[in-house]
C-alpha cells in the first residue's frame, strides 16, 4: 500500500484566503493515524509529528488567523487558548527553519508572524 496514498499536497487557494502556515511548494503533509507526516520531496527526507502538533498543523493549514485555529483547537485539545497559540507560532518556526515551509508574512490585522508565500 502507498504510504503517500492519502497525503495533503498544497492546493491552490483563492488569492483571499492565507493559511498561517503555508507549505513550501516541495512539502507534502499526511495526517493519516493521528500522527503526521511531513514529506521533504526535495531532500528525500520525512519529519514526524506528534499526535498534538498534527492538530495544530491541521488548524493551521486551513484557518486564516491564530483566533480561528485556537478554536478550531480547543475542541480537540485540552490546553489554555494562550498555549495553543504559542504552541502553533513554535511549531511555524521549527517548520520554517527545516524548510517546510515558505518564508513568513505578518498577519493581515495585526504583529503575528504568518509563514507563507
Amino acid at each position: 500500500m502507498d504510504r503517500w496514498a492519502g497525503a495533503v499536497a498544497r492546493t491552490p487557494r483563492e488569492e483571499t484566503e492565507m493559511p498561517l502556515i503555508h507549505l513550501a511548494e516541495q512539502t507534502v503533509f499526511d495526517p493519516a493515524d493521528g500522527t503526521g507526516v511531513l514529506l521533504d520531496t526535495a531532500e528525500g527526507v520525512y519529519f514526524e509529528l506528534n499526535p498534538t502538533a498534527t492538530l495544530m498543523l491541521a488548524a493551521a493549514l486551513h484557518c486564516e488567523t491564530y483566533d480561528e485555529a485556537v478554536r478550531d483547537l480547543t475542541a480537540r485539545i485540552d490546553a489554555a487558548d494562550g498555549e495553543l497559540r504559542e504552541g502553533i507560532r513554535s511549531l511555524a518556526a521549527q517548520l520554517s527553519e527545516s524548510g517546510l515551509t515558505e518564508r513568513g508574512l505578518t498577519d493581515p490585522g495585526g504583529n503575528q508572524p504568518r509563514v507563507g508565500p
